[in-house]
């Protein structure tokens, strides 16, 4: 069983669980009458919990975490590789036009916030 809310009770969640199902309540009416907080808790609920009258509220995992295809993970390598060259030449480009080195700036900067 997996836990979804640490704010509300098992029972509480299966009460509106039930009430939007059954079409006695829309989400929003239901976030208003019950003040749920977050757009999307009820819609969360909705798809992670299952009712079984014997044995109550169980949760399922809806969303399982799996890395994307080799191929995909090329592509997104070959973009990121393009997107810092793009920066670099940026940063490159206004050192030689403008004199700013841009990277000490920004490092500078970053370590004053952190010092904050």
């Amino acid at each position: 069983m997996y836990t979804i809310s640490t704010i509300y009770s098992d029972n509480f969640i299966k009460e509106v669980v039930c009430r939007v199902r059954s079409g006695e309540l829309t989400v929003r009416k239901a976030q208003k009458l019950y003040g749920i907080g977050g757009n999307m808790t009820i819609y969360r609920w909705l798809d992670c919990v299952n009712i079984d009258p014997k044995k109550g509220i169980a949760y399922k995992m809806t969303k399982k975490l799996k890395s994307p295809p080799e191929e995909d993970q090329e592509q997104a390598l070959k973009e990121s590789r393009i997107k810092l060259e793009y920066y670099e030449t940026i940063l490159s480009l206004a050192k030689e036009e403008y004199g700013l080195d841009l990277k000490k700036i920004l490092a500078s900067r970053s370590m004053d916030s952190k010092k904050k």
